[in-house]
């Protein structure tokens, strides 16, 4: 690629200039590279025999062990396992054995989730000597559908903290620029998705922790329904609040790993979008602690009239927001306390200050925010009577450096809290960039159950506005 299409010389400095380019806007991009395909044209090549897993996973490896080194994405790689099951899946693809889309995938999971024959250390030194015996379920369901796993991920240490920099392997950097962080705390796993490391990664989201580093980091990131994707085998932060979900690089991708993740039996009907009315959340200091800056304003109302183009009713709304957010760090303390009480020096300081604020919840007043926030969330579908679906920007602020980041929360700007309060279903996509050249990402969330509702949404306004196809600036 030459001229306007081209990489920066930021992006040739600093190694990565190959990294998030997928094409120019507006403008269709072939190239014999793999990790910049999305996953149905990848199976779509499997079966056709134009290239097999193997060389996918080769594909991935080589990307990994050129840039990993800079990005930090990953705690744990699998080389020869990897490509062992990238064998299998390419003698069982060319035996008419195909499981569907997502057979011979390169896929990565976040370190807080249960893989056999991998530690589970949530980037943390108090759980280094963890190795699970089985794999979390919805690993389980990943493989089952063929999926090959390349590795564990990078993330904010025992996935307490917004920023992805903590971590006991150092801090993931965000592909646009190393220099700032990835948000957090599925940190590696939008990392390893921007970058071109895997196809798609599962991380968990417990106060925005998919969404957040997502839209740091330009990518897609979905958080369900609260229990729509089990959280067996998955290390809690807040059982009540914790969601497990895809982060990819299109919508057809997210659409994909979210059917086998939620166990789906067949994908689930899109929905017309000049048929929904889509409410925008213009009150930010509701659900951000922070106004909108101009050039977020100015996103925001370009995404509106895009969506208002596609032939979307767009309204006013507002959702309530409930306070019950001592219930995180009560959970993640009771989770917790047996680590701390052996060896509290193996959690970074910051975590373990954070970890310690839970201990002053009593039992009794956990009980009652559990109770309280259990009947809000049965309310929550009434709460979209007069809109389908609710629109908002996921983060205000352009990322900061990671030598910025030292407070774990130092985020109170990211729009995604409520969504985790209620159990709603959330996906941040890309929309715009920041003056500085860093992404922005737009959040879709609506009521209990409507993730296939979210994504045609998002699907249209991906194909009108083709941000994930824009190069890293």
């Amino acid at each position: 690629m030459a001229g306007v299409c081209g990489p920066s010389r930021r992006q040739t400095l600093a190694g990565l200039a190959s990294i998030a380019i997928a094409a120019c806007a507006n403008r269709h991009f072939e190239t014999d590279d793999l990790t910049l395909l999305g996953i149905k044209e990848l199976s779509d090549g499997f079966s056709a025999r134009r290239f097999s897993p193997v060389d996918a996973v080769d594909a991935c490896f080589a990307r990994i062990n050129r840039f990993d080194g800079i990005i930090n994405a990953f705690i744990t790689l699998d080389q020869d396992g990897a490509r062992e099951a990238a064998a299998r899946a390419s003698s069982e693809i060319s035996a008419g054995q195909k499981r569907g889309l997502l057979h011979g995938v390169p896929i990565a999971i976040k370190d807080n989730i249960d893989v056999a024959g991998f530690p589970r250390t949530a980037a943390s030194n108090a759980y280094t000597d963890y190795w699970p015996a089985a794999d979390a379920e919805v690993v389980r369901r990943l493989k089952a559908a063929g999926a090959i796993i390349l590795g564990k991920l990078n993330m904010h240490e025992v996935a307490f903290g917004a920023t992805g920099a903590v971590s006991n392997v150092g801090p993931a950097r965000n592909p646009w620029n190393p220099d700032r962080i990835t948000g957090g705390s599925s940190s590696g796993a939008a990392a390893a998705v921007a970058a071109g490391f895997c196809y798609a990664a599962v991380g968990t989201d417990t106060g925005g922790s998919i969404r957040i580093p997502a839209s740091m980091c330009g990518v897609f990131g979905l958080k369900p329904t609260y229990g729509r994707i089990s959280a067996d085998g998955v290390m809690p932060l807040s059982e009540t609040y914790d969601h497990i979900g895809p982060i990819c690089r299109s919508t057809s991708d997210i659409s994909i790993m979210f059917d086998i993740m939620a166990g789906n039996s067949a994908p689930e009907a899109g929905e017309p979008v000049n048929s929904l009315r889509l409410g925008a959340l213009s009150r930010p200091l509701d659900y951000c602690d922070a106004v909108f800056s101009a050039e977020i304003r100015e996103a925001f109302d370009v995404a509106l009239r895009v969506l208002r183009g596609g032939g979307a009713e767009i309204v006013n709304a507002a959702l309530p927001v409930p306070d019950f957010d001592r219930i995180i760090e009560a959970e993640a303390y009771r989770y917790h306390a047996g680590a701390i009480g052996a060896e509290p020096k193996k959690f970074d300081p910051r975590t373990l200050a954070s970890l310690m604020g839970g201990a002053e919840v009593p039992d009794i007043e956990l009980d009652m925010a559990r109770r309280a926030l259990a009947d809000r969330r049965m309310e929550a579908a009434a709460l979209f009577h007069d809109f389908d679906l609710v629109l908002i920007p996921t983060v205000l602020r352009t990322p900061p450096t990671i030598d910025e980041a030292d407070d774990p929360f130092d985020l109170t700007d990211a729009c995604t809290f409520i969504f985790n309060q209620l159990g709603l279903p959330a996906l941040t996509l890309p929309f715009g960039v920041f003056p500085d050249g860093m992404p922005m990402g737009l959040t879709i969330g609506g009521p209990p159950g409507s993730e296939t509702r979210i994504l045609s949404v998002a699907d249209l306004f991906e194909r009108r506005t083709a941000w994930n196809r824009r190069p890293v600036l």
